[in-house]
């Protein structure tokens, strides 16, 4: 008996359309094509045929023509949409970064995200709720962003499509629960911020995307297999949240003894140096806490040494003045005289010691 390969060729246009059957008895293919339209031309003895050969003539023939790569196989998105979708989100990450950036860095005590006492970036991101375990939560906004944009990427050139996929879902759930941690504090510090409002919608548009892309995987990835294919990134996203932690905690580690603080309160004072505020703002109220010492009132910590203009209840005095924001520190040439400076904003140590002359480090200060 002979056993042949045959290739199947339309008459009518000659183009091949691929392996017609194995032959059997008499060089017959079996075939349910109609004769007078697919002749059968014999290719080869199969008998005699090894691998080889057989891996030989494959190459020799027309592949089909693929579909869109790994990914168009496990997402219903084509990868035209797929791509378009991620350069959104990546656009609207980068903006998102820039204003991470400017709350953490910016100085937005200027005017330019401080409208008034109640819609205002300073109120909310200088409260406490404006920090988490002393690291700043603008911080960790930029952090956020860059590790999503990272993963952005990672979508539109690795392979592992519905597992970078699934890893940026549930970051952008994660960031969800930033804007709604946010928005409580807002309420109960009663205040607006502007840029956190705008960062708020855009996490939630990213999110909507997130979600769109989610929902298209054919068989999303369990949380097993995510895990074990994305490790080395999980290891990096939490090295990189350890070390900043790290940093904040060992800043916050360098805080003043009473005595220290009392000396340098005592000295903003005899330097003319004017807090003027409200005790309605959150802002006013991080300045304060500043000066007072942990489980002690305001009359036994070194507060009690600070001149604090109560706006509230010294409205002409704070119109005299032109107070306009709140925190405002003014040095005056003497006890109410002429103005020489003025700053708007939360101050630290070192730029209450710069405007007003006062030593705030223990081993500067002389008995």
């Amino acid at each position: 008996m002979k056993s042949e390969l045959y290739l199947s060729v339309n008459e009518t246009s000659g183009s091949s359309n691929g392996v017609g059957s194995v032959g059997y008895t008499n060089g017959k293919p079996s075939s349910s094509s109609s004769s007078s339209e697919v002749s059968y031309t014999p290719l080869v003895n199969a008998g005699h045929l090894s691998s080889s050969a057989v891996a030989s003539n494959k190459k020799d023939l027309p592949t089909p023509p693929t579909t869109g790569g790994p990914s168009s196989q496990l997402i219903t998105t084509n990868r035209k949409t797929l791509h378009s979708n991620l350069r959104i989100m990546g656009l609207l990450g980068i903006a998102n970064l820039a204003f991470s950036f400017y709350l953490a860095f910016g100085n937005i005590e200027s005017g330019t995200c401080d409208i008034s006492s109640t819609v205002s970036c300073t109120a909310v991101i200088k409260s406490s709720f404006g920090q988490i375990m002393n690291v700043p939560v603008s911080i960790f906004g930029i952090t956020w962003n860059i590790i999503f944009l990272m993963g952005v990427c990672k979508v539109m050139m690795d392979d592992r499509v519905p597992q970078f996929l699934t890893a940026l879902y549930i970051w952008c759930s994660l960031g969800i629960g930033f804007v709604l941690y946010f928005v409580a504090a807002e309420f109960i510090i009663g205040a607006l911020c502007p840029f956190c409002t705008i960062v708020h919608i855009i996490n939630i548009t990213l999110m909507y995307f997130a979600f769109k892309l989610y929902t298209d995987l054919r068989s999303p990835p369990s949380l097993f297999n995510l895990i074990s294919t994305l490790k080395s990134y999980l290891l990096f996203v939490f090295v990189v949240h350890m070390i900043v932690l790290i940093a904040y905690q060992a800043g916050a580690e360098e805080q003043h003894d009473e005595w220290t603080m009392s000396k340098f309160s005592q000295c903003l004072t005899e330097h003319n140096m004017v807090f003027y505020g409200s005790s309605r703002c959150g802002a006013c109220v991080n300045q304060k806490q500043m000066f007072m010492t942990k489980d002690k009132g305001e009359a036994d910590s070194p507060w009690k040494y600070v001149t604090f203009v109560e706006c509230k209840d010294k409205h002409d005095l704070c119109t005299m003045n032109d107070i306009q924001r709140y925190p405002t520190w003014i040095k005056h040439e003497s006890d109410g005289g002429k103005e020489l400076e003025r700053h708007e904003g939360v101050m630290n140590m070192f730029e209450l010691s710069k405007m007003s002359g006062c030593q705030y480090k223990k081993e500067e200060i002389q008995e």
